[in-house]
């Protein structure tokens, strides 16, 4: 079973650069729905494999995809992002700056 990660920081605490509202919907509703429908998904799949129903497994495939790869593309997206008190936010240093301000 797939679970929605803790975040390691509260929604508010990327304020005011991403709306606590914001995050609460995208990481408590949209994400939460990615891994609900992964996990009826991959539910569904191990019926239609426990009776060989190969037409079956290849209707699931999308949708196994689809959520999948929604729920790991939100668990990475989590962990990019930190608030400043835990080393988040300020300008680009190095090399990342050195090429925005040739732009």
């Amino acid at each position: 079973i797939y679970t929605l990660p803790d975040l390691k920081y509260g929604y508010a605490e990327l304020e005011p650069i991403i709306s606590g509202q914001i995050m609460e919907i995208h990481h408590s509703k949209h994400h939460n729905t990615y891994v609900t429908n992964l996990n009826a998904a991959t539910e569904q799949l191990a019926e239609a494999q426990e009776k060989n129903d190969v037409t079956g497994i290849i209707q699931l495939q999308q949708a196994i995809k689809f959520n999948g790869g929604g729920h790991l593309n939100h668990s990475i997206f989590w962990e990019n992002l930190a608030p400043p008190s835990k080393g988040g936010g300020g300008a680009p240093t190095g090399e990342l700056a050195t090429l925005i301000d040739e732009k």
